[in-house]
């Protein structure tokens, strides 16, 4: 495959809502759009959008790595477009960067599985050889320390979303009387994040209440250091951030480690398509749940994330894919709730969360 250019743009704008965990909230949210075209005409578009104080790596770093890759070593990758070989190419991307930008390693992996897509006229999963779910229901996500929190939770409802993820920190006093309300309303499924923020008296304190309230999954609620602090009642246990330090060799004993029941696999943190696919067969191999979310990404790397739910989500679990206040920095934001669709056309389509706009068409939106 010979690729004919790599050209990056930037996106960048104060958000309606602030993003990211209660105790660091993000009001402005940035991310670079990656184009790679072939001699062809061709074209495929990945996202790099690190959070500030979530992601290990940032724009600026980003930019630079991508911006200083050699499409002739990129052209090398893909020169057979059977599932064990796109795999084998993905990662072969993935090492030209340095591992500690995962956002720009996800960014590379989906404009160059969107490119080969469109090239071979063939769908996402026929590359990676995987059947995909026929439809993956949605989470919404919500920060539980607000006081408009349980108007926002009914406004999200009446939407049609029928799971709840509230996000708290350290504040879990506020949450629990939140979730109560929730629950007492019946009918939908609850998640929390503590994002490792409680302690170990809170911990003994919050989690048989949590237990109570029927919670799904209560995602990262401490320290790893405290996992042994962790009471017998508790509700089943997620990680998030500490799959960031952890190879898919590693997982079994990690999970063991943390009394996890759930992975949440982030790819705008953890590289993209090559490592989450191994960590979601490594979790699946143990009996552990897979649920795929995002980093509050662009359109671009929601699309892509969706495309990997559909491979290796756990069918009875929603994902965290919904709409939501990051796409605000974005053109043609969304406003409602999209499922993921299982076809996704013939390459990772923004217009799954854009509106029906073609890669291309979108590309020229953002403008130089």
């Amino acid at each position: 495959m010979r690729l004919f250019d790599l050209s990056i743009r930037e996106v960048s704008s104060s958000l309606a809502r602030p993003v990211g965990s209660p105790e660091a909230p993000e009001r402005r949210r940035a991310g670079l759009l990656l184009r790679l075209r072939d001699a062809e005409g061709n074209v495929g578009l990945g996202e790099a959008s690190p959070l500030p104080g979530f992601s290990q790596d940032s724009l600026a770093s980003c930019r630079t790595a991508l911006a200083g890759l050699d499409t002739r070593d990129l052209a090398d990758c893909f020169d057979d477009p059977g599932p064990e070989s796109v795999l084998a190419a993905l990662a072969r991307a993935r090492r030209l960067l340095d591992p500690s930008l995962p956002a720009a390693a996800f960014a590379l992996e989906t404009a160059l599985l969107d490119l080969v897509c469109r090239r071979e006229r063939r769908s996402p999963f026929e590359l990676l050889g995987r059947p995909a779910l026929p439809r993956v229901e949605l989470n919404a996500v919500l920060d539980a320390t607000l006081p408009e929190a349980r108007e926002r939770a009914l406004d999200l409802i009446g939407q049609g979303y029928t799971t709840l993820k509230l996000k708290f920190g350290s504040r879990w006093e506020p949450a629990l009387d939140t979730l109560t309300h929730l629950r007492q309303r019946g009918g939908i499924q609850l998640r929390a994040d503590a994002n490792r923020k409680l302690g170990a008296e809170a911990l003994e304190c919050a989690l048989p209440r949590m237990v109570a309230l029927g919670l799904e999954f209560l995602e990262e609620p401490c320290a790893p250091e405290l996992w042994p602090s962790l009471p017998a009642t508790r509700p089943p246990i997620a990680l998030d951030e500490t799959l960031g330090s952890a190879s898919s060799e590693q997982l079994p004993a990690l999970l063991r480690q943390a009394h996890a029941d759930v992975i949440v696999l982030k790819p705008m943190a953890l590289g993209g398509f090559s490592e989450c696919l191994r960590l979601a067969d490594a979790a699946h191999t143990t009996g552990c749940a897979v649920v795929v979310t995002h980093l509050f990404d662009g359109p671009v790397a929601l699309a892509a994330a969706s495309a990997l739910a559909c491979v290796v989500q756990s069918p009875r679990l929603a994902a965290g894919l919904a709409p939501h206040a990051g796409l605000g920095a974005w053109p043609r934001a969304p406003q409602a709730c999209v499922p993921p669709p299982s076809g996704l056309g013939r390459g990772i389509d923004p217009g799954s969360f854009c509106t029906g706009i073609s890669p291309i068409d979108y590309w020229q939106e953002l403008g130089d």
